[in-house]
């Protein structure tokens, strides 16, 4: 008879759990309480605000691949619309979710650690790519040059400015070559830009012999420019020596012309001037070695 009742009690136990949970539930779902809705209700218009959530981003998908077919000038490579498009269209997702789980009211306290760490984690491998970011737009707003300009950077890659993106800046140099730099090692040297500037100073230096007469020489130099249009006369041209060296002496002649002409210039003053020095027999100066030769009577007279 107990062992009867025991298990009378057991069942009842259990019955009366099940009933308890099953109310519970219904209150939560049906009910709700004094400060929140039925979970019914947030269920329903968390399933609506789903199905026009979609809608929505499906239609702004399609506005923003048709704005990129439109306007070329936006993005032009292939791969940049995709990675954009699909960029913009998992933000979109994300938001959504994050909307859905705030009206059923789900903690998401542990996720949003998580999504920080993550986020933290990507930053650092991606600090130099947030850096070329920050210098492209460093570079963009200052604007030390912009497209068709010619540039130095650091005095060691020049060219035409071609591009200039977010992350990178393209050059063309003199070669025909295509170069790709990083925005940051443009923003931590400095730029020379030639093209900001209407006109550009030439220089031609040549290395003479000692034996040659320097006034000779500067005429020379002066005359190879003379009648030159290009050549602007205020301010005007002139020669000047400019050092010495142990096997000759430096001079330099100095003119202004406009940034347009000044290779052609160069190359048509560089070609007189050398068909000049080889018609008055300028003898131009090159490293020499003199030996000296000493007998053996003069080595012993040294050291009696």
């Amino acid at each position: 008879m107990k062992v009867l009742n025991g298990w009378t009690d057991f069942w009842s136990q259990i019955w009366e759990s099940l009933k308890l949970t099953f109310t519970n539930l219904g209150n939560y779902w049906l009910k709700g309480s004094d400060t929140q809705a039925p979970f019914l209700s947030s269920f329903i218009f968390a399933l609506i605000v789903l199905i026009i959530g979609i809608i929505l981003i499906k239609i702004i998908n399609r506005l923003i691949k048709k704005a990129m077919k439109i306007d070329k000038a936006i993005l032009k490579d292939r791969n940049a619309k995709s990675f954009v498009a699909s960029t913009i269209n998992i933000l979109l997702y994300v938001i959504l979710f994050f909307i859905i789980c705030g009206i059923l009211r789900i903690n998401l306290q542990g996720a949003s650690e998580i999504l920080a760490t993550g986020v933290l984690a990507i930053g650092i491998a991606l600090q130099n790519v947030i850096s070329n970011f920050a210098s492209g737009i460093i570079i963009l707003s200052t604007k030390p040059f912009v497209a068709d300009d010619y540039i130095s950077i650091n005095d060691q890659i020049e060219g035409t400015v071609k591009e200039v993106k977010f992350l990178t800046t393209t050059l063309l140099t003199y070669r025909g070559q295509i170069v790709t730099i990083p925005n940051t090692n443009i923003t931590s040297n400095h730029i020379t830009n030639y093209t900001r500037y209407p006109l550009r100073r030439g220089n031609i230096d040549v290395r003479i012999d000692y034996s040659e007469d320097l006034d000779r020489v500067r005429s020379i130099m002066l005359e190879a420019i003379k009648g030159d249009t290009r050549i602007f006369l205020e301010p005007a041209p002139y020669a000047v020596v400019d050092g010495f060296d142990s096997n000759s002496v430096g001079v330099s002649m100095r003119f202004w012309v406009s940034y347009s002409e000044y290779w052609d210039v160069m190359f048509d003053s560089n070609a007189k001037l050398a068909k000049l020095f080889k018609e008055n027999n300028v003898k131009v100066a090159y490293k020499q070695l003199v030996i000296t030769e000493r007998n053996k009577y003069q080595e012993g007279e040294m050291y009696k």
